[in-house]
């Protein structure tokens, strides 16, 4: 049997394409949290072919190993990378907290949430970008076979959708999915200068940057609008009402502050839950 798998493997990746069964995704919706009757409370994971996992897993390796020799995967960027985690990405965002409170300075932070990312990606887009970063025409050919025609249907409880063509967004659940979502948002790292530092692990991003004067703001306001325009650009959805700015100080006495995006102000917090770990304001 395993010489006959390794067979159609080669077999996909020499013709860059795959079988249409392979493209086709059982979506198990999952509830995360709020009222169970919304189906924007429910997470859809895509159970997808084991054989085209396993050949997404060899792929997975090789291109991961392209990424990193090359250093393309932006430094801020912590998530689905080997030896990093949200304990580093934790580590990382307290010590530069503390170090600002041991100053008696003030940290204005900005919590980004994406509504919807892996499901709101642009096939044409993200080929674009795939197509930037790598010269390899098999990878390129397969990768291109991999996301065009792609279809998909819904089953929860006893009950079963009609299925459907995908035309944008990358499979949750699959194992190339989350690394292409990567490549797709690897620019927003480009922002992170002038003081104003970027964390993001996926697609949970925070900004912020060290406050001691009004430039200093300004900065952080610069940063915002520039994600905003590159978003806007790349078809990457803003969740205006959950995104989230808060400071983070000893002072006594603050500089006030105030965001918005898309004319919209960004609502202020005393305290925000950041990868499963609440951070508070003081």
């Amino acid at each position: 049997m395993g010489f006959q798998i390794s067979i159609i493997f080669s077999k996909s990746l020499s013709s860059g394409s795959l079988p249409a069964d392979w493209k086709l995704s059982k979506v198990i919706p999952v509830y995360k949290s709020g009222d169970i009757n919304q189906v924007s409370n429910y997470r859809p994971i895509s159970l997808t072919s084991s054989c085209c996992k396993i050949l997404e897993h060899v792929l997975f390796k090789h291109i991961v190993s392209f990424l990193e020799d090359k250093q393309i995967l932006s430094q801020h960027q912590r998530g689905f990378r080997k030896k990093l985690s949200t304990v580093t990405q934790h580590v990382e965002l307290t010590h530069d907290l503390a170090a600002s409170m041991d100053r008696y300075s003030q940290t204005l932070l900005i919590f980004l949430d994406f509504s919807k990312a892996f499901h709101r990606v642009s096939h044409q887009k993200l080929l674009h970008k795939v197509k930037h970063f790598f010269k390899n025409d098999v990878i390129l050919s397969w990768l291109e076979s991999y996301l065009a025609c792609r279809r998909q249907y819904v089953h929860f409880a006893s009950s079963t959708s009609n299925t459907t063509d995908v035309t944008s967004g990358v499979p949750q659940g699959s194992v190339l999915g989350p690394l292409l979502f990567l490549l797709y948002v690897n620019d927003l790292s480009d922002f992170s200068k002038d003081g104003v530092s970027i964390k993001m692990f996926t697609d949970d991003t925070v900004i912020y940057t060290e406050v001691n004067c009004i430039g200093d703001q300004m900065k952080l306001n610069t940063c915002l609008r520039d994600i905003a325009r590159l978003c806007e650009d790349w078809q990457v959805c803003l969740n205006i009402d959950k995104t989230a700015a808060m400071s983070v100080t000893r002072r006594k006495q603050k500089f006030d502050f105030a965001y918005s995006l898309n004319g919209v102000t960004i609502k202020r917090t005393d305290h925000c839950k950041y990868l499963g770990v609440h951070i508070q304001s003081n």
